[in-house]
Protein backbone atom coordinates (compact mmCIF):
# COMPACT_ATOMS: atom_id res chain seq x y z
CA UNK A 1 0.00 0.00 0.00
CA UNK A 2 1.43 3.04 -0.65
CA UNK A 3 1.14 6.37 1.52
CA UNK A 4 1.20 10.05 1.11
CA UNK A 5 2.42 11.45 3.11
CA UNK A 6 4.52 8.89 4.90
CA UNK A 7 4.16 7.54 7.70
CA UNK A 8 7.15 9.10 9.87
CA UNK A 9 5.12 12.56 9.53
CA UNK A 10 1.59 11.99 10.62
CA UNK A 11 2.30 9.68 13.93
CA UNK A 12 -0.21 10.74 16.76
CA UNK A 13 -1.73 13.10 14.73
CA UNK A 14 -5.44 12.98 14.25
CA UNK A 15 -7.62 13.37 11.38
CA UNK A 16 -9.23 12.35 8.05
CA UNK A 17 -7.95 9.96 6.02
CA UNK A 18 -8.70 7.54 2.71
CA UNK A 19 -8.09 4.45 1.24
CA UNK A 20 -8.17 4.65 -2.15
CA UNK A 21 -8.13 1.86 -5.36
CA UNK A 22 -5.84 3.67 -7.54
CA UNK A 23 -7.10 2.25 -11.42
CA UNK A 24 -10.73 2.93 -10.52
CA UNK A 25 -10.54 6.41 -7.89
CA UNK A 26 -12.84 4.44 -5.08
CA UNK A 27 -12.10 5.32 -1.91
CA UNK A 28 -12.92 4.12 1.71
CA UNK A 29 -13.32 7.03 4.05
CA UNK A 30 -12.53 6.97 7.94
CA UNK A 31 -11.36 9.04 10.61
CA UNK A 32 -8.82 8.20 13.59
CA UNK A 33 -7.13 9.85 16.75
CA UNK A 34 -3.90 8.25 15.75
CA UNK A 35 -3.50 7.53 11.74
CA UNK A 36 -0.16 5.58 12.42
CA UNK A 37 -1.90 3.30 14.50
CA UNK A 38 -5.18 2.88 12.15
CA UNK A 39 -3.06 3.01 9.05
CA UNK A 40 -1.38 -0.38 10.81
CA UNK A 41 -4.57 -1.84 11.67
CA UNK A 42 -6.29 -1.36 8.60
CA UNK A 43 -3.23 -3.04 6.77
CA UNK A 44 -3.10 -5.97 9.75
CA UNK A 45 -7.04 -7.34 8.79
CA UNK A 46 -6.65 -6.57 4.90
CA UNK A 47 -3.63 -8.95 5.26
CA UNK A 48 -5.34 -11.85 7.88
CA UNK A 49 -8.73 -10.97 5.63
CA UNK A 50 -10.99 -10.31 8.36
CA UNK A 51 -11.56 -6.62 7.77
CA UNK A 52 -15.03 -5.31 8.93
CA UNK A 53 -15.78 -3.96 5.29
CA UNK A 54 -15.92 -6.57 3.23
CA UNK A 55 -16.22 -4.18 -0.40
CA UNK A 56 -12.50 -2.96 0.64
CA UNK A 57 -11.69 -6.54 1.49
CA UNK A 58 -12.92 -8.67 -1.73
CA UNK A 59 -11.26 -5.49 -3.55
CA UNK A 60 -7.59 -5.92 -1.33
CA UNK A 61 -7.52 -9.47 -1.94
CA UNK A 62 -8.38 -9.37 -5.51
CA UNK A 63 -6.04 -6.47 -6.68
CA UNK A 64 -3.19 -6.98 -4.07
CA UNK A 65 -1.89 -3.99 -1.80
CA UNK A 66 0.03 -1.94 -4.42
CA UNK A 67 -3.07 -1.33 -5.88
CA UNK A 68 -4.31 0.48 -3.24
CA UNK A 69 -2.98 4.50 -1.72
CA UNK A 70 -3.45 5.54 2.23
CA UNK A 71 -4.17 9.37 1.76
CA UNK A 72 -4.29 12.33 4.67
CA UNK A 73 -7.10 13.84 3.69
CA UNK A 74 -7.61 16.35 6.59
CA UNK A 75 -5.70 16.84 10.37
CA UNK A 76 -8.07 17.52 13.26
CA UNK A 77 -6.26 19.30 15.99
CA UNK A 78 -9.91 18.64 18.14
CA UNK A 79 -10.64 14.73 18.55
CA UNK A 80 -14.56 16.07 18.84
CA UNK A 81 -14.75 17.39 15.61
CA UNK A 82 -13.90 13.90 13.78
CA UNK A 83 -17.17 12.80 12.95
CA UNK A 84 -18.74 15.77 11.46
CA UNK A 85 -15.09 16.30 9.45
CA UNK A 86 -15.52 12.67 8.14
CA UNK A 87 -18.84 12.81 6.91
CA UNK A 88 -18.35 16.34 5.10
CA UNK A 89 -15.20 14.10 3.33
CA UNK A 90 -18.12 10.91 2.71
CA UNK A 91 -20.21 13.59 1.41
CA UNK A 92 -17.92 15.45 -0.94
CA UNK A 93 -16.49 12.15 -2.18
CA UNK A 94 -19.38 10.30 -2.38
CA UNK A 95 -17.67 6.94 -0.48
CA UNK A 96 -21.21 5.55 0.27
CA UNK A 97 -22.18 5.10 -3.28
CA UNK A 98 -20.77 1.57 -4.31
CA UNK A 99 -19.65 3.28 -7.31
CA UNK A 100 -17.48 5.91 -5.88
CA UNK A 101 -16.44 4.24 -3.18
CA UNK A 102 -16.15 1.37 -0.47
CA UNK A 103 -17.92 2.65 3.01
CA UNK A 104 -21.12 0.84 3.85
CA UNK A 105 -23.02 2.83 6.38
CA UNK A 106 -24.04 6.23 5.25
CA UNK A 107 -23.33 7.96 8.16
CA UNK A 108 -20.01 8.68 9.75
CA UNK A 109 -19.79 7.38 13.22
CA UNK A 110 -17.57 5.70 15.98
CA UNK A 111 -17.65 2.98 18.18
CA UNK A 112 -15.23 4.36 20.81
CA UNK A 113 -16.78 4.19 24.42
CA UNK A 114 -19.81 1.66 22.98
CA UNK A 115 -20.43 -1.44 25.22
CA UNK A 116 -21.61 -4.58 23.41
CA UNK A 117 -23.59 -7.38 24.72
CA UNK A 118 -22.40 -10.85 24.82
CA UNK A 119 -24.41 -11.83 21.83
CA UNK A 120 -22.54 -9.15 19.86
CA UNK A 121 -19.01 -9.77 21.49
CA UNK A 122 -19.80 -13.63 20.39
CA UNK A 123 -20.67 -12.43 16.86
CA UNK A 124 -17.57 -10.40 16.45
CA UNK A 125 -15.42 -13.46 17.53
CA UNK A 126 -17.19 -15.82 15.00
CA UNK A 127 -17.54 -13.65 11.95
CA UNK A 128 -14.56 -15.11 10.28
CA UNK A 129 -15.22 -18.48 11.57
CA UNK A 130 -15.36 -21.48 9.50
CA UNK A 131 -17.05 -21.28 6.00
CA UNK A 132 -17.27 -17.52 6.33
CA UNK A 133 -13.93 -17.18 6.34
CA UNK A 134 -12.09 -16.23 2.75
CA UNK A 135 -9.42 -18.68 3.45
CA UNK A 136 -11.70 -21.56 4.11
CA UNK A 137 -11.34 -24.84 2.63
CA UNK A 138 -14.39 -26.61 3.67
CA UNK A 139 -18.20 -26.11 4.08
CA UNK A 140 -19.42 -26.52 7.61
CA UNK A 141 -21.09 -29.54 6.55
CA UNK A 142 -18.13 -31.17 5.34
CA UNK A 143 -16.01 -30.48 8.60
CA UNK A 144 -19.01 -32.16 10.22
CA UNK A 145 -18.63 -35.01 8.14
CA UNK A 146 -14.66 -34.97 8.91
CA UNK A 147 -15.41 -35.13 12.59
CA UNK A 148 -17.89 -38.16 12.46
CA UNK A 149 -15.17 -39.69 10.54
CA UNK A 150 -12.66 -38.99 13.51
CA UNK A 151 -15.44 -40.20 15.96
CA UNK A 152 -16.01 -43.62 14.38
CA UNK A 153 -11.90 -44.06 14.75
CA UNK A 154 -10.05 -42.67 11.15
CA UNK A 155 -7.08 -41.07 11.26
CA UNK A 156 -5.52 -37.90 9.98
CA UNK A 157 -3.41 -38.89 7.81
CA UNK A 158 -6.10 -40.99 6.17
CA UNK A 159 -8.56 -38.39 5.91
CA UNK A 160 -5.99 -35.86 4.37
CA UNK A 161 -5.01 -38.33 1.93
CA UNK A 162 -8.66 -38.47 0.67
CA UNK A 163 -9.82 -35.09 0.93
CA UNK A 164 -6.39 -34.06 -1.03
CA UNK A 165 -5.10 -31.96 2.24
CA UNK A 166 -2.31 -31.03 4.52
CA UNK A 167 -2.44 -33.33 7.59
CA UNK A 168 -1.62 -30.01 9.60
CA UNK A 169 -5.32 -29.21 7.96
CA UNK A 170 -7.13 -31.79 9.59
CA UNK A 171 -5.00 -32.08 12.79
CA UNK A 172 -6.16 -28.79 13.42
CA UNK A 173 -9.41 -29.45 13.06
CA UNK A 174 -9.17 -32.33 15.40
CA UNK A 175 -7.68 -30.43 18.25
CA UNK A 176 -9.74 -27.38 17.82
CA UNK A 177 -7.53 -25.13 16.44
CA UNK A 178 -9.74 -24.43 13.46
CA UNK A 179 -13.33 -24.90 13.39
CA UNK A 180 -14.07 -25.40 16.87
CA UNK A 181 -17.65 -24.12 16.35
CA UNK A 182 -19.32 -27.36 14.64
CA UNK A 183 -19.88 -29.49 17.33
CA UNK A 184 -21.21 -32.94 17.49
CA UNK A 185 -23.85 -33.03 20.40
CA UNK A 186 -23.14 -35.58 22.81
CA UNK A 187 -19.49 -36.34 21.77
CA UNK A 188 -16.60 -36.62 23.80
CA UNK A 189 -13.65 -34.78 22.65
CA UNK A 190 -12.12 -35.74 19.12
CA UNK A 191 -8.44 -35.36 20.75
CA UNK A 192 -8.99 -37.98 23.15
CA UNK A 193 -10.86 -40.15 20.57
CA UNK A 194 -6.93 -40.29 18.41
CA UNK A 195 -4.50 -39.36 20.96
CA UNK A 196 -1.51 -38.46 18.43
CA UNK A 197 0.88 -40.86 19.66
CA UNK A 198 2.35 -43.34 17.53
CA UNK A 199 1.32 -44.08 13.99
CA UNK A 200 -1.23 -41.41 14.18
CA UNK A 201 1.23 -38.28 14.27
CA UNK A 202 1.13 -36.70 11.24
CA UNK A 203 4.86 -36.61 11.53
CA UNK A 204 5.47 -40.53 12.24
CA UNK A 205 7.73 -42.43 10.36
CA UNK A 206 6.80 -45.75 11.32
CA UNK A 207 3.38 -47.79 12.12
CA UNK A 208 2.17 -49.24 15.14
CA UNK A 209 2.60 -52.58 13.65
CA UNK A 210 6.65 -52.37 12.43
CA UNK A 211 7.49 -51.30 16.58
CA UNK A 212 5.49 -54.02 17.60
CA UNK A 213 7.95 -56.53 15.12
CA UNK A 214 11.17 -54.68 16.39
CA UNK A 215 10.64 -54.49 20.38
CA UNK A 216 9.43 -58.21 19.93
CA UNK A 217 13.06 -58.94 17.69
CA UNK A 218 14.82 -57.42 20.78
CA UNK A 219 13.13 -59.49 23.26
CA UNK A 220 15.10 -62.04 21.12
CA UNK A 221 17.90 -60.76 21.45
CA UNK A 222 18.90 -60.05 17.90
CA UNK A 223 21.67 -57.67 17.58
CA UNK A 224 21.23 -53.77 17.61
CA UNK A 225 22.38 -53.22 14.13
CA UNK A 226 20.75 -55.80 12.10
CA UNK A 227 17.14 -54.29 13.62
CA UNK A 228 18.58 -51.00 12.51
CA UNK A 229 19.64 -52.17 9.53
CA UNK A 230 16.69 -54.09 8.24
CA UNK A 231 13.97 -51.39 9.72
CA UNK A 232 16.43 -48.47 7.67
CA UNK A 233 15.87 -46.74 11.20
CA UNK A 234 18.73 -44.96 12.75
CA UNK A 235 20.55 -45.33 16.36
CA UNK A 236 18.52 -42.69 17.91
CA UNK A 237 14.96 -43.97 16.54
CA UNK A 238 16.16 -47.51 17.23
CA UNK A 239 17.30 -46.46 21.21
CA UNK A 240 14.18 -44.26 21.24
CA UNK A 241 12.14 -47.51 20.81
CA UNK A 242 14.10 -49.51 23.35
CA UNK A 243 13.97 -47.41 26.02
CA UNK A 244 10.42 -46.35 26.28
CA UNK A 245 11.06 -42.74 25.59
CA UNK A 246 8.86 -42.55 22.35
CA UNK A 247 6.47 -45.11 20.94
CA UNK A 248 5.97 -46.22 25.00
CA UNK A 249 2.31 -47.34 24.28
CA UNK A 250 3.61 -50.08 22.26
Amino acid sequence: MNIIPPPSLFERHSGVYAIRHNNTGRVYVGSAVDFRDRWRRHRQELHKGTHCNRYLQSSWMKHGSEAFTFLILEFVDDPTHLIETEQRWMDHLKSQSHACGFNIAPRAGSTLGLKFSDEAKKHNITRQQGQRSWKALFTDEQVLQIKKQMLAGEGNTAIAKRLGVKVATITAIRVGRSWKHIELPGSPNLRCTWPMIGGNHPRAKLTDEIVKEIKHQVRCGRAAKEIQSDFKISRHVYWSIVSGKCWGHI
